[in-house]
């Protein structure tokens, strides 16, 4: 018969119970280490889960909400691009769908509208509330697009600022602050015409009556018996007081000879702008990147349109793939900043070119190509100061740091290395295209937006841009984003339009932060520990209604969230911003401190907190710090 031997036990100093104090989580969200592996000494605080509380330097802070701002249409086509024009006095904002473009840089609110009608429409949900709108009177249109991902640039010649786009399907744009035009070979004319005798009609062919000039209309601008023709493809050149005639019925006389609208690209081989996936800067000339190659273009000096030349990457790139990104990028290797271009593959390899003018092979030259992971996107890259830092499928990667280390040691280097579990797990269920980053230096925020559909939850990697904490917000469904006049703006997959960070709900929508401390073994990692009480330490604009649990032994189940709090309403919570405003600054601060009663024993700790946000003001809830109090049980031996 086999005997088991009595256990042994060691009192190791029970009796008393001991305090435990978790610091604000100013080093943020940690998703790179053994979860055995308890907070280290000396290290700022991190969190195992930091959902929708965003680090500071000094604390965390709950996030604020979102409010929808426009609708791009009415049958929730998703947001496919976001972009913006400034220039002077003239700043403008525009949305696009797959097949449309939209002016929403000013949109009418749904306010004291008292019907419904063919100017004038209101989205409602199911119980009758406004939950969007548009205006149609007012609300600039271009449409007639397959592809909505566009790729934008904005650009100064001599005379004129122009953003130009393209999008690899259709035929790229340009807007001179005023109008959009078709970004075409030999630009777009403009002819002027009175004495108008019958319409014109687009599409047709134009032919001035003594000129023999010709071109195809593409827009006709009417004002009774006067109007101008925009035209493309034009043929010689049109003469005042002729007659112009289209290929139907449309006729008028030439108020003078046709002028130039906007400038074209013409490129080789019979391209078009309908050809390239990606247009940037770099030496004052725009480049584009050809689909599907290794191919890029480039244009004269200080031109939107002109004859494009090309150059080849084939050879360089030893790994092959396809071009998916180009842009300007600026050292300092010791003797002062210098401008290089740098293009990335498909195949996750960046090369580096010095000089200004790709046509001599004397000031042209590669200075080296390096390893970087594969991108994760054509829009999945930020601007630091002079540097670049892409996503791809190592992680958040400068390319600064990347010239200077082995590619196997490169995720070290990522911005992203304390997330480097999540990051991986991200790309391998959400796939290694379509993620977008932003940076929004009002808000001292960088977002990493990987893409989500029926499979994926929305979520986004939100880092602190001066201290590069990590944290992770849910419930935003962006699909694309941009920094607007300071504010921060996404689309949504329902064609909606939101601004960020703003109000205490998403849309209406409540939501809930979420914090866990790293576990603490706190020394002793064979004694059993006995929770009994904790209490968050907050700060916040009102009276909190707050869930804390304990947690044991790296068991991070979700918990149902609290009742959502309710802050009590004031004009300040649209206008602060993180980093320049005092938070709750025109609302006396609450401190939410109670001890509550918790459960639970274990070898390891983690005291879990969840706030709700419920309300049109937002909470503003800071996180101070949080305590726990327990006893050590007996080690085994």
């Amino acid at each position: 018969m086999l005997f088991r031997a009595p256990v042994k036990t060691e009192r190791v100093g029970r009796a008393a119970s001991q305090l435990k104090v978790f610091p604000a989580p100013i080093g943020g969200w940690v998703a790179n280490r053994n979860i055995a592996q308890p907070q280290q000494p000396g290290q700022p605080q991190a969190a195992v889960v930091l959902d929708n509380f965003f680090p500071l330097a000094t604390s965390a802070v709950l996030r604020r909400g979102s409010t929808i701002y426009a609708t791009l249409g009415q049958d929730d086509s998703p947001a496919t691009a976001l972009f913006a024009y400034s220039a002077g006095e003239t700043e403008k904002l525009f949305g696009a769908t797959a097949t449309t473009i939209y002016d929403i840089t000013t949109v009418l609110e749904p306010d004291n509208v008292v019907m419904i009608d063919d100017e004038e429409d209101i989205i409602v949900d199911d119980l009758g509330n406004d939950i969007g709108w548009f205006s149609t009177a007012g609300l600039e249109v271009w449409e007639g697009y397959t592809g909505g991902n566009w790729i934008t640039t904005q650009f100064a010649t001599s005379g004129d600022v122009f953003l130009v786009g393209v999008n690899g399907v259709d035929e790229g744009f340009i807007y001179d602050g005023d109008n959009f035009f078709p970004w075409v070979a030999g630009g777009i004319r403009l002819l002027h015409y009175d004495a108008l005798v019958n319409d014109f009609a687009v599409g047709e062919v134009v032919t001035g009556g003594t000129s023999g000039a010709t071109g195809t209309i593409i827009k006709v601008v009417e004002n009774g018996s006067q109007g101008t023709l925009w035209l493309r493809d034009v043929t010689g050149a049109f003469q005042d007081n002729e007659t112009i005639e289209d290929s139907d019925t449309g006729e008028a006389t030439a108020d003078g000879a046709d002028v130039v609208g906007a400038p074209g690209p013409t490129f080789p081989g019979g391209l078009t702008t309908a050809d390239m996936s990606f247009v940037f800067s770099y030496g004052r000339r725009l480049f584009f990147v050809r689909k599907n190659t290794l191919e890029y273009y480039y244009l004269p000096v200080d031109q939107v349109g002109g004859s494009a030349s090309v150059g080849y990457l084939g050879a360089v790139f030893g790994l092959g793939g396809t071009l998916v990104l180009g842009q300007s990028w600026s050292t300092d290797g010791g003797g002062g900043l210098s401008a290089q271009c740098v293009f990335a593959s498909t195949e996750g390899e960046v090369a580096v070119y010095q000089g200004l003018d790709p046509g001599d092979a004397n000031d042209w030259r590669v200075v080296g190509t390096y390893r970087v992971g594969v991108p994760l996107g054509p829009r999945a890259f930020i601007r630091a100061g002079g540097d670049l830092v892409l996503a791809s499928s190592v992680g958040f990667v400068p390319l600064s740091q990347a010239v200077a280390r082995d590619y196997a040691a490169l995720f070290q280097s990522a911005v992203s290395y304390n997330i480097e579990d999540a990051w991986n797990t991200a790309t391998a269920d959400r796939g290694m295209s379509s993620w977008h980053c932003t940076l929004w230096p009002e808000g001292q925020m960088v977002l990493v937006v990987p893409p989500f559909g029926v499979d994926n939850d929305p979520v986004i990697f939100a880092a602190n841009a001066r201290t590069g904490a990590w944290a992770r917000f849910t419930n935003w469904r962006a699909t694309c984003s941009v920094v607007f006049r300071g504010s921060l703006y996404f689309g949504s997959d329902t064609g909606q339009v939101l601004l960020g960070n703003v109000g205490g709900t998403d849309n209406g929508i409540n939501y809930t932060g979420d914090y866990k401390p790293l576990f603490e073994d706190f020394g002793a990692s064979a004694a059993l520990k006995v929770g009994q009480m904790a209490r968050p330490v907050l700060r916040a604009a009102s009276p909190l209604n707050t869930s804390v649990r304990l947690f044991t032994d790296f068991d991070i189940d979700e918990t149902p969230p609290p009742a959502a709090s309710i802050a009590a309403g004031g004009s300040e919570w649209n206008v602060g911003i993180w980093g320049q405003s005092v938070w709750g600054g025109k609302r006396k601060s609450v401190i939410t401190q109670d001890w509550k009663s918790i459960g639970g024993l274990g070898y390891a700790l983690s005291v879990g907190l969840q706030v709700t946000s419920g309300s049109v003001a937002p909470l503003d809830v800071e996180i101070i710090r949080t305590e726990v109090t327990f006893q050590t049980a007996d080690i085994a031996t």
